[in-house]
């Protein structure tokens, strides 16, 4: 019987549902959450369930960029599990330039 359940389980894309499945090693490969490639020291792949994004880090920093969608910073303290994580805005071409020549409320020349 518990052998249909865990059928069940992978083709619906549930992990097995107990710890004797587990034990025997049965997974339906699905699960990607949690791989990570490192391409060089600081720098690496994260493979997840909804895609693929790549990480800058150091000791206590890190930033994160997944297409389509805004850079997270997160900042902590190596070792006490206290940390802060934010979105960061992109900064367009024209407001960089924009910003060096201080007009940084985006107002036009006069």
């Amino acid at each position: 019987m518990q052998q249909w359940a865990d059928y069940l389980d992978k083709i619906r894309g549930r992990r097995p549902s107990n710890s004797a499945t587990r034990a025997r090693g049965i997974n339906d490969g699905s699960s990607l959450s949690g791989k990570r490639i490192k391409i060089m020291p600081g720098l690496y792949i994260n493979l997840g369930k909804t895609g693929v994004s790549t990480s800058l880090s150091k000791p206590g920093a890190t930033l994160n960029f997944k297409p389509d969608r805004k850079p997270r910073a997160t900042v902590g303290i190596p070792g006490t599990g206290l940390s802060y994580s934010a979105n960061i805005e992109r900064v367009s071409a024209l407001k960089r330039k924009q910003l060096a020549l201080g007009l940084s409320d985006g107002s036009s020349w006069h």
